[in-house]
């Protein structure tokens, strides 16, 4: 490995916000680079992980109506409905704060960064013995109370 590369690795892993800027860069690169060779990217990924080509112009499978729905369709609610936070103010504008009271679950905490908060900001006094805390769709920790 030479020493500019290795340079330029260490001087990433001390500045966050490089590591950020960067990050976001290639991301931006990524999808710029896909569009512009007719999605090949997505096309490849999907035949290795399934079998099949991926057909856009006429999806006939549920996998193929998925990569066409995340390509083509630009709905502007749909980010705001996958987030469990932003979907709870859209409901209370649309129904209105009393309707909307009836129908939501009551929120306990809400934090942006689990994993950095002190103990003493969170405790689950209150929460039933065995907890399920759901920080994303694939980031979840079962609890159990100590007593």
């Amino acid at each position: 490995m030479s020493t500019f590369y290795r340079k330029t690795k260490e001087l990433i892993k001390n500045h966050d916000s490089l590591f950020l800027a960067l990050y976001h860069i290639r991301a931006y690169a990524f999808y710029f680079l896909n569009r512009i060779s007719n999605y090949q990217v997505e096309k490849r990924t999907f035949y290795r992980k399934l079998g099949y080509s991926l057909n856009l112009k006429n999806p006939q499978s549920f996998n193929e109506k998925i990569v066409w729905k995340k390509i083509y369709d630009r709905n502007p609610l749909l980010p705001i409905t996958a987030d469990k936070v932003q979907v709870r103010s859209y409901i209370k504008e649309v129904l209105g704060e009393e309707q909307a009271q009836e129908i939501l679950i009551p929120l306990l905490y809400v934090t942006d960064n689990m994993l950095s908060e002190n103990s003493e900001t969170f405790t689950l006094q209150g929460f039933p013995e065995y907890t399920l805390l759901h920080f994303t769709s694939s980031f979840k920790i079962l609890t159990r109370q100590a007593f």
